[in-house]
């Protein structure tokens, strides 16, 4: 018995025959619509708008048409059969060509059609007609039907994919001219499409809103029929800047994305648009701290003009039980054609219409929050950009600004700013807990015990670079304050995005800093050189020791790319200490990007200073008031002669808690290019020797021993002393440094995840494993300081995968119990419940401590998704876990897992064909005539293991109103086949086949001198087998 798996698609074949007797063709459509009626209905589609169809209405001719009720021009401006459209001041009379070939379809403003007479004047004539109101004015339930029977046309194609993956005969059949047929197949499908559908918001324009798009319209905007169109711009740095509008449900959720110039697309923000995870979220609030998040703002209407691109909607804000606000929105996208910034306004207009006077006043204020992904990575370092410019995020080679202080923003810059996580787990209801995303009180904090204003990082006057946090999933979130909008006012809003390469200027210091200054000194005559390739100024920046920089130069940046001269006359010292101190150069260009730091160390001496010596220590795990064992502290010893040329003996002395790294000891000294250095238990000792006013350095590092828990810090000390050779007992100088004047060494917990696929190779519809391990490195000692606490283990279910279980296993692999951690894949959706919006994750979360030396066996099962080997990108899944120690510090750890390319699951299918074929009008000649299928094309996809075969079959029956048959033939090489009979192509593995006159394999249609006139239409039947 022979396994055949069969496909068949139906394509409509339509051309005209047209006699040589006759002067013109026969148009089969206008005979149809020639039938006229005196009354027409008024009916509302899928989209609650008010529609009649008018089958008068000639194409090709100038028409006029005059109604008593207000006509929606704004929806016949987008349809592409329509030109020439002008309209009166009311819109009650439109003038117009039609040049469809279908009835034309005329609309009106849903809210004041009635039931009326409209005039129609073309061909010099003038018909009156009767509109009615049918009962989908009355009958809610209408509305549902059509909804369902409309969305059933997109489930009937993926249902005919679906059939050929799970059957091993099938065949389907569909026509571009058979209605009837979607309607026959909707049954199957009907509870998925009106789940569908009930989740869209009805798209209704009030008067007001269409008042505003006309304004627009008048002023030059152009709507356009596409709301995903998108604009776009070449930056600099050879990368495509593309923005528009995400999705039609919501106006606020905008898209900006990179094309780089190798064609990937890099996005900024996470890819959800729906559900209360969505990228991007607005709100509103009349008291601080009380947020209400605004939601399915519908897109109604976009134009465009110029760079700009604008998109229309309308919202009510509830004020009370008694009263609220009504809102008619544009956002609106803008490219600067320079920097190629992308800034986003917010035009709100206040259009309802108290009764007396204005007793409610809308007095609203609005955020946004922007959960970051930048290039496909939610965490982050969030940094100032400084001078209160905003925000700014790196994911090499690409960088995200949020730029709040722009001059070009006309005033309308956000009041407050802040950086946060994006998403919290809530705990509070065990395993069923959901993930809580990010609202502006997450950013927006009162300092106050008993509440008030409330603030961001925007007065926190953040240093350009200075970082403000790094988070595991940033976000970013705009406010602007309460603000007092009167009926028919508009209160604009707006920032900035800037989104490339990372582009940071240049700079170089060309001048020697003096590495000792004597008090009342300055530092004097200081030049440079700055380089930046795309920007127009370039701020030059100093800052000394922690204090704010200071801007002592613009540069203007005439020549982009080519190095320009700074200079700086003259640092006033004055009111700097004796001691040493550190001088920072930075620039920053009119973009807001950061060069690298160039810093250099100095120090203010007394004039009767005849030996500066002086130490420092960092820890390069962290910070010295948090030590740990295991931490590597790196000491720096700084010795400048001043006194006379003298040969000495340097001789240091570190703690017994500290174990020295004999390799990290480095000596700079002019005079000794291989400095022999004696290390003998706790003790270095060099001998050497140096001139009045040179400088020798000593640096090394030493690793914090297991010993050194619970010891003072302040007790670690580091012992420098400086001799001169000969005379051992009193150094001339000496220097202690201890690593902090209070604390401890504490344990900490030192957590880690790894793991991998235990599948090298994956296909689609096929299980995967992921087997990892979480643990903690910490020492294990009597204190309880570094174990790991609530600690949370994060999954996420990226595009292409489908989760199906987590499990926490340990040392002998047995499944924890439930009283030590509850595992379970959890998922977020909006209210809708519509399963397409359901974010998922699998998730730990441990109930006991991870304690020190302790680790678990991760196992997350999932599958392959269909579909998913078309994915444009790899799959990565970013998996966190994080916790806190004994003191509630936040500790994290993240891993990142790329999965293999996903192979096609074994089949053969046709995946592509084309949909209609049209050979057009003929005019019967005396010879036999030639048509080929220029636009006839099949794909067909074999991704089965082995060498294997295929057949298609193809057949095809094409008559007219007589049944006159039509001949198709099949041609290749010398051979010529009927279709009607049925030929059969053998071949094998991945082909995209054309029948084109110039192809190997053709197909045309034959017209002979005594055929019959008239319209053919039928079908081309195409048969897959897998068989020779």
């Amino acid at each position: 018995m022979r396994f055949m798996k069969r496909f068949n698609l139906w394509i409509v074949v339509m051309f005209l025959v047209v006699s040589p007797l006759c002067q013109s063709p026969i148009n089969v459509f206008a005979e149809v619509l020639g039938e006229q009626t005196n009354i027409f209905k008024i009916h509302k589609n899928e989209k609650e708008q008010a529609v009649v169809t008018l089958p008068q209405v000639v194409s090709g001719q100038e028409v006029t048409i005059k109604a008593n009720t207000v006509i929606d021009v704004v929806t016949l401006e987008q349809e592409q059969t329509i030109i020439n459209l002008t309209s009166d001041e009311d819109n009650h009379s439109i003038s117009f060509i039609y040049q469809g070939t279908v009835p034309f379809q005329l609309f009106f403003d849903a809210n004041q059609v009635k039931e009326q007479e409209i005039i129609i004047e073309q061909n010099q004539e003038t018909v009156a007609y009767q509109l009615e109101l049918d009962e989908s004015f009355t009958e809610a339930s209408t509305t549902e039907a059509t909804s369902s029977e409309t969305e059933v046309i997109d489930q009937t194609s993926s249902q005919t994919s679906s059939t050929v993956e799970t059957t091993e005969s099938s065949e389907t059949e569909s026509s571009l001219e058979s209605p009837n047929s979607i309607k026959e197949d909707s049954d199957s499908s009907s509870e998925s499409s009106t789940t569908t559908e009930q989740a869209r918001k009805a798209e209704t324009r009030s008067g007001d809103l269409m008042s505003e798009i006309a304004a627009d319209r008048d002023a030059g905007w152009k709507l356009q029929l596409d709301k995903q169109t998108t604009l776009s711009t070449t930056l600099l740095s050879g990368s495509q800047l593309s923005y528009g509008f995400a999705t039609e449900e919501d106006l606020f959720l905008t898209n900006i994305f990179l094309t780089n110039e190798n064609g990937q697309r890099i996005d900024y923000r996470n890819e959800s648009n729906s559900s209360n995870g969505r990228g991007i979220r607005f709100y509103s609030f009349e008291k601080a701290g009380d947020y209400s998040a605004i939601e399915k703002v519908a897109l109604t209407a976009v134009s465009v003009k110029d760079n700009q691109i604008r998109g229309y909607g309308e919202f009510t804000l509830d004020h009370n039980l008694i009263y609220s606000y009504k809102v008619v929105v544009r956002v609106t996208l803008s490219s600067n054609p320079v920097t190629g910034d992308i800034q986003k306004k917010f035009e709100m207009k206040r259009v309802d219409k108290p009764l007396l006077g204005d007793p409610q006043p809308m007095n609203v204020g609005f955020s946004e929050i922007v959960d970051t992904k930048l290039n496909g990575r939610d965490s982050g370092e969030v940094t100032y950009i400084g001078n209160g410019r905003g925000l700014s995020i790196e994911n090499a080679p690409y960088q995200l600004m949020f730029k709040v202080g722009e001059a070009t923003n006309d005033g309308a810059n956000p009041d407050k700013w802040g950086a946060a996580k994006g998403t919290y787990l809530d705990l509070s209801i065990g395993i069923h807990w959901w993930y809580r995303y990010a609202e502006p009180g997450d950013f927006f904090k009162s300092r106050s015990i008993i509440g008030g204003e409330v603030h961001g990082l925007e007065e926190n006057n953040g240093q350009p670079g200075e970082i403000v946090d790094h988070y595991s999933d940033a976000a970013i979130a705009m406010m602007w304050n309460k603000q007092k909008v009167k009926p028919q006012e508009t209160r604009t809003m707006a920032y900035t995005i800037h989104l490339d390469e990372i582009d940071k200027p240049k700079i170089s210091l060309q001048s020697d800093i003096p590495a000792s200054l004597l008090e009342g000194k300055d530092i004097e005559k200081v030049i440079g050189t700055v380089e930046a390739a795309r920007s127009s100024t370039v701020d030059m920046l100093y800052a000394i020791d922690d204090e704010p920089y200071t801007k002592f130069e613009e540069i203007g940046n005439k020549n982009p790319g080519e190095k320009q001269e700074w200079s700086l006359d003259k640092i006033d010292l004055s009111v700097y200490k004796t001691g040493k101190h550190t001088l920072t150069f930075l620039a920053q260009d009119s973009n807001g990007n950061l060069s690298e730091k160039i810093t250099r160390t100095f120090r203010i001496v007394s004039k009767d200073t005849k030996y500066v010596f002086d130490s420092t220590v960092t820890n390069t795990n962290g910070l010295l008031s948090k030590v740990h064992p295991g931490d590597r502290l790196h000491y720096e010893i700084y010795l400048e002669n001043r006194g006379k040329n003298i040969y000495f003996q340097w001789k240091n002395e570190f703690s017994k808690y500290l174990t020295l790294d004999e390799t990290s000891v480095h000596i700079e000294n002019k005079r000794d290019p291989k400095p022999n250095v004696q290390i003998k238990e706790n003790t270095m000792i060099y001998d050497g020797a140096m001139a009045l006013n040179e400088v020798i350095t000593f640096s090394f590092d030493a690793i914090v021993k297991e010993e050194s828990l619970g010891v003072k810090l302040a007790s670690i000390v580091n012992k420098a002393s400086f001799y001169e050779k000969g005379s051992s007992t009193k150094p001339l100088v000496k220097s202690e440094i201890s690593l902090a004047n209070e604390g401890t060494v504490t344990n900490f917990p030192k957590p880690y995840l790894e793991g991998q696929l235990l599948t090298k190779e994956i296909k689609e519809e096929e299980e995967l494993i992921f087997e990892g391990k979480i643990g903690n490195t910490a020492l294990a000692k009597e204190t309880d300081s570094g174990t790991w606490k609530q600690v949370q283990y994060v999954f996420p279910e990226e595009e292409g995968l489908d989760l199906e279980e987590i499990q926490v296993l340990d040392k002998n692999n047995q499944p924890l119990p439930d009283s030590e951690v509850e595992c379970g894949i959890v998922s977020e959706t909006d209210g809708q419940q519509v399963k397409q919006n359901y974010r998922r994750m699998a998730i730990a979360r441990f109930k006991k401590d991870i304690l020190p030396q302790e680790a678990y066996q991760i196992r997350v099962k999932a599958t392959a998704a269909k579909d998913s080997s078309k994915l444009d990108k790899p799959i990565i899944v970013h998996t966190s876990a994080f916790g806190t120690d004994k003191t509630e510090e936040s500790v994290e750890v993240e891993q990142e897992i790329q999965l293999p390319k996903i192979q096609p699951k074994e089949m053969l299918t046709i995946v592509d064909v084309t949909e209609g074929l049209d050979f057009g009008e003929w005019m019967l000649k005396r010879e036999k005539q030639k048509r080929y299928a220029e636009d006839l094309g099949i794909k067909i996809q074999d991704t089965r293991s082995g060498n294997n075969s295929w057949s298609l079959q193809i057949s095809s029956q094409v008559k007219n109103e007589s049944g006159d048959v039509l001949p198709l033939f099949f041609e290749e090489g010398n051979q010529k086949q009927s279709l009607e009979d049925g030929i059969v192509i053998t071949n094998k593995g991945m082909k995209d086949l054309t029948f084109g006159e110039k192809s190997e394999q053709k197909i045309y249609a034959e017209l002979s001198p005594n055929m019959t006139k008239g319209h053919y239409q039928g079908t081309i039947s195409w048969n897959l087998m897998d068989v020779p």
